[in-house]
């Protein structure tokens, strides 16, 4: 048995989750539902914080809400449920006392145990609700060689948070609570089935779980849970083997009926023709915005189509700078190209000149030979002339020498 220091202990910390974290869970939810769309359907009024150009389609949907579900009012946040299921000890390894003394558990095999739990529930947002239960039942486990029987009854304070809209009426919920829990139990060996050990206990437990929620009508809704229940004392299956806790699993189907007065057709009605006024105000300012907003997205449009205008020119224009770019890069090629021959042909021409000065000086060189040439002649001509002349008066001794002409 745990003293009653850890007790003492394990209630404050309860207290502390209750006080303190489900408040501050709840006011977080809902502040988020203030800071988006807050809705409250009290004396008829609507407050609305959605931007203008979404008005229609949020009014439409608030419309359609109304037509087709019920909603809360201040008089029906109230309601009432009732719950019947079956009870399971869960098997936990963690709790085997040694191998020849297992935790004990159930299913549906076993014998089947039952519990109810009727409820007073707080609807404090539509997707928050706290709730006040009382509960009792009966539960069974066993292992290899015994058995226990035992009955409880249950005070628990819960809450319920909304997850997921499966369709308009049916909604899937969690559901986490903390509570105290009184039991008592006896445990039976197979072989005998005589009680050998009884145990009376009250300890604190924690619950969390799920469930199924289906609107039937304005008054009534079904629902369907599944909820894992820890106890803060291992005494709850009669056998406390030091390891401080039991867990047992319970589910359920249960009705729940709301409280209040019942908003009449004409109640309704009005709140519809609220909205549709509403809707007719919202349509007149968002044709405005809307035609505001058309003619500057058509300026925009006529700009955007004027700046491509001009990128397709300076595209063009582009294309045709890199054109000239390559054509004068093959006019500097060429130019190169020309400069290249025409040092060449400088060279040749200087070449030519100076062949042809060689040339002149050739020629004159001819000349003058030529010329050296006409004078020998002339000069032999002469001397043959004179030599005519003298050999006629010279004796002929005289003008051979070594019988060989002179």
């Amino acid at each position: 048995m745990e003293s009653k220091s850890a007790k003492t202990i394990n209630m404050k910390r309860y207290i502390i989750i209750l006080g303190f974290i489900i408040p501050m869970c709840a006011a977080a939810h809902f502040d988020f539902e203030v800071k988006n769309t807050v809705v409250f359907f009290q004396d008829t009024v609507l407050v609305d914080s959605i931007m203008v150009d979404t008005l229609v389609q949020e009014d439409e949907l608030v419309l359609n809400y109304l037509k087709t579900q019920p909603h809360i009012t201040q008089s029906d946040r109230y309601s009432i449920g009732l719950n019947v299921g079956n009870v399971f000890d869960l098997s936990s390894s963690e709790l085997d006392v040694d191998p020849w003394s297992r935790d004990m558990s159930s299913g549906i095999n076993d014998k089947l145990r039952f519990a109810f739990s009727l409820s007073l529930n707080y609807q404090i947002s539509t997707d928050l609700s706290f709730s006040i239960d009382y509960g009792s039942g009966s539960i069974y486990g066993k292992n290899d060689i015994m058995y226990y029987d035992g009955q409880f009854s249950q005070y628990n304070l819960s809450s319920n948070l909304n997850l997921l809209y499966v369709t308009n009426k049916t909604n899937l919920y969690a559901k986490v609570g903390v509570g105290v829990i009184k039991s008592s139990a006896q445990r039976r060996f197979f072989a005998d089935d005589i009680v050998f050990l009884e145990n009376d206990n009250e300890s604190l437990k924690s619950e969390i779980g799920l469930g199924l929620n289906h609107q039937v009508s304005d008054r009534w809704d079904v629902n369907l849970e599944a909820i894992f229940n820890r106890v803060d004392d291992d005494g709850f299956d009669t056998w406390d083997d030091g390891t401080g806790n039991d867990k047992f699993l319970s589910t359920s189907i249960g009705i729940k009926y709301r409280l209040g007065k019942p908003q009449s057709e004409d109640e309704k009605s009005s709140d519809i023709n609220l909205l549709e006024e509403l809707k007719e105000i919202d349509d007149c300012i968002d044709c405005i915005e809307v035609e505001m907003r058309l003619d500057s997205l058509e300026k925009l449009f006529h700009l955007f189509n004027f700046n491509n205008k001009r990128l397709d020119s300076l595209e063009q224009s582009f294309t045709l700078i890199n054109f000239n770019n390559e054509r004068l890069d093959s006019l500097e090629q060429s130019f190169n190209f020309n400069n290249e021959s025409l040092d060449s042909l400088d060279q040749s021409f200087t070449l030519i000149n100076f062949n042809k000065e060689s040339l002149d000086s050739l020629e004159r060189s001819f000349n003058l030979i030529n010329f050296n040439k006409e004078r020998i002649e002339r000069l032999e001509k002469l001397n043959y002339k004179r030599f005519q002349n003298v050999s006629k008066y010279l004796p002929l001794n005289l003008y051979f020498h070594n019988d060989e002409p002179n």
